[in-house]
C-alpha cells in the first residue's frame, strides 16, 4: 500500500461520488491506522496488515457518535461502497477492518515479522513477486469494486520499500511508507498533549512527517 496514492485516489474517488464529513473523516481515519499497523518482514521491507483492529470507543470519539448504531451505519456505508471489509470482534476483542485499495494490482499474501512470530497476511505491492510464508495459506484477494483509479496518473513517484545505500551527498529516494519511528519519549510527550486517540494519532503521523523532511534536508 502506498499512502498518497491511496489518499488521491480516494478524493478522485469522491469527485465522482460525494459523500459526508463523517463518511470522509472515517475512512481517513481507518487509512491513517492501517498505515500505523505497518509490520516489517523477515526480508527487511515495511508490510501494511491487510487486517487491523479498531475499537468502537476510539470511532465513538473521531466521529462524535455515542450511538452504537450510528457507528454500525457509518461503517455499513463503506462496506456499501466497496471501500472496505469488516469482521466484527468477539471475547471482548476489537473489530477489524480491511481497506480496499484503489490500486487493484497489489495482491495479499503471508509474511512472517521480523523477530519471528506467526504469519500475517499483509498487501504486496505491484512489482513483488507472490509468496507465502511457510506453512502459511495464502488468502483469497478481495473482491474487486466497481472503481479502479488510474494509481500511475494519480502518483507516479518512485515507492522505495527498502532504500538502498547511497553514497555521501546523493539525495534520498523519496518513499511514504517507512516513516522514520518515534522514540519513547516522543510518545511520551505527544500523549501528554493528545489524551484523544484520534488527535494522538494525526500528532504522530505530522511529527513523523516533519522527522522525514528533517532528515532529507
Amino acid at each position: 500500500m502506498n499512502y498518497l496514492t491511496e489518499h488521491r485516489s480516494f478524493y478522485a474517488w469522491l469527485g465522482k461520488n460525494p459523500r459526508s464529513t463523517a463518511f470522509q473523516s472515517l475512512w481517513n481515519y481507518l487509512l491513517v491506522r492501517n498505515n500505523n499497523a505497518a509490520i516489517r518482514g523477515e526480508d527487511g521491507d515495511m508490510y501494511w496488515p491487510v487486517w487491523f483492529g479498531v475499537d468502537n470507543s476510539d470511532l465513538r470519539r473521531l466521529l462524535g457518535e455515542q450511538d452504537a448504531k450510528r457507528i454500525w451505519e457509518h461503517r455499513r456505508r463503506l462496506i456499501a461502497a466497496g471501500l472496505i471489509e469488516y469482521r466484527p470482534g468477539s471475547g471482548g476483542k476489537s473489530g477489524e477492518y480491511a481497506l480496499v485499495p484503489f490500486n487493484r494490482e497489489q495482491t495479499r499474501l503471508q509474511v512472517i515479522p521480523q523477530g519471528g512470530g506467526e504469519a500475517v497476511t499483509v498487501w504486496n505491492p505491484p512489482g513483488n513477486s507472490p509468496r507465502i510464508a511457510a506453512g502459511a495459506l495464502p488468502e483469497a484477494p478481495a473482491e474487486p469494486g466497481a472503481f479502479s483509479s488510474d494509481y500511475n496518473s494519480i502518483n507516479h513517484k518512485y515507492i522505495n520499500h527498502k532504500e538502498s545505500y547511497r553514497c555521501e551527498g546523493e539525495p534520498p529516494v523519496p518513499y511514504f511508507n517507512s516513516l522514520p519511528a518515534l522514540t519513547d519519549e516522543e510518545m511520551a510527550s505527544l500523549r501528554a498533549i493528545h489524551t484523544d486517540d484520534a488527535a494522538l494519532v494525526e500528532a504522530m503521523w505530522a511529527l513523523k512527517e516533519q522527522k522525514q523532511r528533517e532528515e532529507e534536508s
